[in-house]
């Protein structure tokens, strides 16, 4: 059985969906985690923002997450680490902790991307969120970048 690409697969990372208005919604889609940035979000983000940015039926892009959050950040697993990545590790390839891709990259598309803010936005959530062309945030959404209480970086 085929699903048409019209249809979302609402079990994906990242779920993308173009909507006849000429709207693509982009939502990340880990609310068990609070959509934290990690466990295959990164390349599917990725490949939604592409999608989007290819279409020609698409004028503009909201990017949302799924749940009670936006992003809440990078998922730090056991606290110390990411995908096998350790902070404040020189040896530390950038790449297993933010994706293949720099999040300015959005700043580099063509269609306007709207950050529809639904609740806890911090560290590379609020990243993401500020490299949109315009952010929306419900009442009650939390914005922090919660980097000075990690400690130090040993």
């Amino acid at each position: 059985m085929t699903i048409p690409e019209t249809v979302p697969d609402l079990t994906s990372a990242v779920v993308y969906e173009a909507r006849d208005s000429g709207v693509a919604v982009v939502t990340l889609n880990r609310p068990e985690r609070l959509n934290a940035w990690g466990g295959g979000l990164a390349s599917e983000f990725y490949r939604c923002m592409d999608r989007a940015a290819a279409d020609p039926a698409v004028r503009a892009i909201v990017l949302t997450g799924s749940g009670r959050a936006f992003c809440a950040g990078a998922d730090m697993g056991d606290g110390g680490s990411i995908g096998g990545a350790t902070f404040g590790d020189p040896d530390t390839d950038v790449t297993t902790l933010v994706g293949e891709r720099h999040p300015h990259f959005v700043t580099e598309l063509l269609k306007p991307i709207v950050a529809a803010i639904n609740g806890a936005c911090a560290g590379i959530g609020l990243t993401q969120a500020l490299m949109c062309d315009v952010r929306f945030a419900a009442a009650g959404a939390k914005f922090t970048t919660a980097f000075s209480r990690r400690g130090p970086m040993t």
